[in-house]
């Protein structure tokens, strides 16, 4: 397809990628007055031209993409058919996925700053938004839904934009106008999926904000919810309680684990009605504690991984290790914590392990550099679950919780915690004195007595 024309204005250059059902190029536009600028095509796969079903599910994508006007939805210039096959024409994006932004954060031992997740979490909510309220001609609503909101397809431009893509498996409203059972067809990536669509009942826009609201818990926690392979997955969202966060993450602000549960909730009735509505609470969650994210700073912030251009698109692309199925692989966003972490040369320090007791899993991480050791850390803790499809406690967090624990927040900023429901700065195992400050008191008792006894 190299150095091929298509309908006398896209000239291929380059091949970029191969997913399931089509393969993507980046190509040249030449129109008249010198007009030019660069486009992605997608093609479907010649051996699936004849194949209805994929044949239909790449021609709703083209058109569906069509209708969206609005800057965290992909683009799709149009659709066509020649003697090179069925391609649509996209735009260009240059930037990253979301899990190679994380990736690339990790690597560079941190992980991706709060105000940042939650501006790529509420940019995906207005485009969310838009997709869910669209309409037909006669202004009737489409129930659209995506069906895989998922960090492959969340990607990040340059310039701090988010951008919802690969609209491939998504549905309309079935027949009657109401949503529907999905009898044949399972979408989507396991591990992002709402409890709904693997048990195979009706679907709605909800499923997508299960997506959106897992993506949002994995971000701020640092780690995968449903981790595992896909059976392991499927066993966790059908039958296992999601974690508390202020378990798996002591010190986190109760109003920021509310979001997470109810973004989380299996029962579609308690979760977030809309993508407005949650896109609505973490702003005001980010006022209230002065969190200011906006492109600008996103796209500051990405300018420091010094990455060259990297042309992303609306198809998943097929990894270079040959794996189709990304989720049998170990890419929990918590794995790269241990990997040279406690190796820099600013922590050279041999700590015991038992001088820690209160610190949290990032915290163990920095200073023991052992996954190993923190998985035994984490399997001695007790569990604490909620109830299914509530959202409610099935039991309290624990009393001694870290009540003036700092939640890092931006570039290295941290704001102090209020202490969690039953809980005081006096009770908490952070508010006791370590050595240095005893050292400390004792030396001070020391010179006042030696004072008191000269006076006398």
């Amino acid at each position: 397809m190299e150095n091929t024309t298509l309908g006398n204005q896209y000239q291929i250059v380059r091949k970029i990628a191969t997913g399931g059902m089509g393969e993507l190029f980046v190509a040249n536009q030449f129109g008249e007055f010198n007009y030019q600028r660069q486009v992605v095509i997608k093609r479907l796969h010649p051996e699936l031209a004849n194949d209805a079903l994929h044949r239909g599910l790449f021609i709703q994508e083209a058109v569906l993409s069509g209708r969206f006007n609005h800057p965290n939805l992909v683009h799709v210039h149009g659709i066509t058919e020649d003697s090179n096959g069925l391609y649509m024409v996209m735009e260009y994006i240059v930037g990253m996925d979301l899990m190679g932004l994380v990736r690339a954060a990790i690597a560079r031992r941190s992980f991706l700053p709060l105000e940042h997740a939650l501006c790529i979490i509420a940019q995906i909510g207005e485009g969310l938004e838009t997709v869910h309220s669209i309409t037909d001609a006669r202004g009737r609503p489409l129930n659209l839904v995506h069906r895989d909101v998922t960090p492959s397809n969340i990607l990040i431009t340059h310039n701090g934009i988010a951008k919802l893509v690969d609209f491939g498996v998504a549905r309309v409203r079935s027949e009657g106008g109401q949503p529907g059972q999905d009898a044949d067809i399972i979408a989507g990536k396991i591990n992002y999926m709402a409890p709904e669509m693997l048990s195979g009942g009706a679907i709605d826009h909800r499923v997508d904000l299960f997506g959106l609201g897992v993506i949002l818990y994995e971000l701020v926690l640092g780690r995968r919810l449903f981790r595992g392979t896909p059976e392991e997955a499927r066993e966790a969202i059908l039958s296992r309680p999601i974690p508390l966060p202020s378990v798996v993450k002591p010190g986190i602000d109760p109003d920021l684990e509310k979001i997470l549960l109810k973004a989380v909730d299996k029962n579609p009735e308690y979760r977030y009605q809309s993508a407005g509505e949650l896109v609505l609470d973490l702003e005001k969650f980010a006022a209230e504690r002065k969190i200011r994210f906006s492109r600008l700073k996103l796209a500051r912030y990405l300018q420091r991984f010094n990455q060259p251009d990297k042309a992303v698109d609306a198809a998943e692309p097929e990894p270079e290790s040959g794996i189709e199925d990304w989720e049998g692989v170990q890419l929990d966003f918590d794995q790269g914590f241990g990997e040279g972490w406690g190796q820099s040369e600013t922590m050279g320090m041999n700590i015991p392990e038992n001088s820690m007791p209160d610190m949290d899993d990032e915290e163990w991480l920095e200073l023991m550099g052992s996954p190993e050791k923190l998985a035994q850390r984490q399997r001695s803790r007790p569990v604490f679950a909620i109830r299914e499809g509530t959202g409610a406690h099935a039991a309290s967090a624990p009393t001694a919780a870290a009540a003036d624990t700092a939640f890092e927040f931006g570039e290295g900023k941290s704001l102090p915690q209020p202490a969690l429901s039953g809980t005081s700065a006096s009770s908490s195992p952070r508010s006791g004195w370590g050595p240095a400050a005893w050292i400390a008191l004792a030396l001070a008792v020391g010179v006042a007595g030696f004072m008191l006894a000269r006076v006398l």
